[in-house]
């Protein structure tokens, strides 16, 4: 994070200040399942049995309304939560969790570092984060006021590839922002508008925004984008270049946590340049394995048909563009029925 911060404000000084990020109440495990099967078996085998409610975090949508259906369907009250659901609904489910009226929140990391339950018995993880900042953020949500809190990372075959995706994709090509600013020239353009444009979805058109907008190449006027033609800009492919190499080195690191024999609180505390680690006493490598042991062959089947029988869900659109560009709800009895 420090040299991504340097190498976007070369000239300006960059003061650090360090504290213990040593967790007493945390308890860690590294479980290696790389089926999704096997994870979905662990979850609806250990969940029940994990203290207070918590968190299950995936990587993507997909797998957190998959994962949440599955426990659902092995009688865990859970529920999926995604950048995707609208605020109500987001601000609900958080609510549902805070009061332990759910078991578990399957999460992406839409669920952020806003959300406080000091309460929060655990933390699990169905794919690994694509780094180490990541998974202390997502963890340390866990155990603020309670004495011991149940920490787990279950790591799975496809976790190198979606990060892989989510790291290529971070910005997109040279070509695709030069067709984004050359249309906002003039009188500029709204998300919706962009969309028609260049082949992105709202959420990367939205990313790009806001790193030109940081850089001084476009500005926000309303719900419209403006090229800001005054302020010279090009494509800066080396610095690019240079933060995707810092997270393929994130990555890296995380991808070793749990596999060094180190114990899991005080690695994390070295690779986040804790100024005193210290080895915590009650990790898997420290205290010994909890969760590794065999699975049930039978509820392990039964996750293999609950995800191959998968559909692939189409949902309605509600909202569309307006004819000025911005996002209106579509009426009810307009909408197209799921």
């Amino acid at each position: 994070v420090q040299e991504q911060l340097r190498t976007g404000h070369a000239d300006a000084p960059l003061v650090t200040y360090r504290g213990p990020l040593g967790r007493s109440s945390l308890r860690f495990e590294v479980v290696q399942l790389p089926a999704p099967a096997d994870r979905l078996a662990w979850l609806a085998t250990w969940l029940p049995q994990l203290p207070g409610s918590g968190i299950v975090y995936t990587l993507t949508k997909r797998d957190a309304d998959h994962v949440a259906q599955w426990l659902t369907a092995n009688g865990v009250r859970a529920e999926a939560y995604s950048g995707e659901h609208d605020v109500e609904r987001r601000i609900g489910i958080e609510d549902r969790l805070l009061a332990n009226d759910l078991k578990a929140v399957v999460a992406t990391s839409a669920l952020g570092m806003g959300y406080d339950k000091p309460d929060l018995g655990f933390v699990v993880h169905y794919q690994a984060p694509g780094s180490v900042i990541s998974y202390y953020q997502q963890v340390g949500r866990a155990g603020r006021g309670v004495e011991r809190a149940e920490v787990v990372l279950l790591r799975g075959a496809e976790d190198t590839r979606i990060q892989d995706f989510f790291i290529e994709q971070a910005f997109p090509r040279r070509e695709i922002v030069d067709a984004a600013l050359r249309h906002l020239e003039g009188h500029g353009a709204t998300v919706p508008e962009l969309m028609n444009v260049v082949n992105l979805g709202k959420g990367r058109i939205e990313a790009m925004l806001k790193v030109l907008d940081v850089e001084g190449a476009v500005s926000r006027d309303g719900t419209r984008w403006v090229r800001e033609s005054q302020s010279p800009w090009t494509y800066d492919a080396d610095r690019y270049a240079h933060i995707t190499a810092l997270r393929r080195r994130e990555q890296a690191t995380m991808a070793s946590f749990g596999s060094d024999g180190r114990c899991l609180m005080r690695a994390l505390q070295e690779e986040l340049d804790d100024p005193a680690p210290a080895d915590c006493g009650r990790c898997a490598v420290c205290a010994g394995a909890r969760f590794g042991g065999p699975l049930d062959p039978a509820l392990v089947r039964a996750a293999e048909v609950q995800l191959r029988s998968q559909p692939l869900r189409l949902e309605a659109k509600k909202m569309s563009p307006s004819e000025s560009g911005s996002m209106k709800k579509i009426p009810d009895g307009a909408r197209v029925e799921e």
